[in-house]
C-alpha cells in the first residue's frame, strides 16, 4: 500500500501456463523460477493494476 500522497502506483502481475510441473525447492529466487521455466511456457498473461490514497 503506498504511503499517504505518494501518487498513484503500478502493480504488476503475470501469470503462466506451462507444461508441466517445475521442479524448484522452496525459498527459489527469481532467477531460479525463469530460468525453470525456460522452453516451459504456453502462453501467458501481464494484468496491472493502480491504487493510490
Amino acid at each position: 500500500m503506498p504511503p499517504k500522497g505518494h501518487g498513484t502506483h503500478h502493480y504488476n502481475f503475470v501469470l503462466y501456463a506451462l507444461d508441466a510441473p517445475l521442479d524448484l525447492k522452496a525459498g527459489a529466487d527469481k532467477k531460479a523460477l525463469l530460468a525453470a521455466m525456460k522452453g516451459r511456457i504456453l502462453g501467458q498473461a501481464k494484468l496491472t493494476g493502480t491504487y493510490s490514497r
